[in-house]
């Protein structure tokens, strides 16, 4: 497994988005790969902030009065992002069941710009399917493609719906 791989495979099974286990700053310490493996501790990344139009803006701080109703209700935050003409929060339930809040802006140019305020009573939640958390890998188009130890799933952002994903076939 090469090393990115093998952090995400990681990052997932500890609970960690991709974009956090990502992030992590150049010169914080890595814990070595079977500790990350056998931890059983809680992991609260902290998201950055950009005004960006393709990023989440204020409105998805932690201290922000929205946020701590959907964290609540949700649970941690562990991805915000946008894919396509939607914007995607990934959080890691009270339960740790991996749970995606979608909205979709379609051609509203307001609901499109990161920096503008959103209205996260406006998104449509769905649990992941398997009761556990699973780590976000990869986005593919509008699939967003998770997986933990026991194997993946994908996430369609347009319909909502979860798919197990299959085994590539070999030639």
């Amino acid at each position: 497994m090469t090393g990115s791989i093998a952090a995400a495979v990681i990052a997932a099974s500890a609970g960690v988005g991709i974009a956090a286990a990502a992030s992590s700053p150049a010169h914080h310490k890595e814990a070595p790969l079977e500790t990350l493996a056998h931890s059983t501790a809680t992991v609260s990344p902290r998201l950055p902030v950009a005004a960006g139009p393709n990023l989440c803006g204020p409105w998805s701080a932690a201290s922000a009065v929205g946020m701590r109703k959907l964290v609540a209700a949700h649970g941690v935050l562990q991805v915000c992002m946008k894919v396509g003409s939607a914007w995607v929060l990934i959080a890691d339930s009270p339960s740790h069941v991996t749970e995606v809040g979608t909205v979709q802006c379609g051609t509203n140019t307001n609901c499109l710009d990161g920096a503008n305020p959103h209205d996260l009573n406006g998104f449509t939640w769905s649990d992941g399917p398997t009761g556990r958390h699973l780590g976000l890998l990869q986005v593919r188009g509008n699939d967003l493609l998770f997986a933990d130890m026991q194997g993946g799933e994908s996430f369609n952002i347009l319909t909502s719906t979860w798919a197990p994903l299959s085994p590539r076939k070999t030639p």
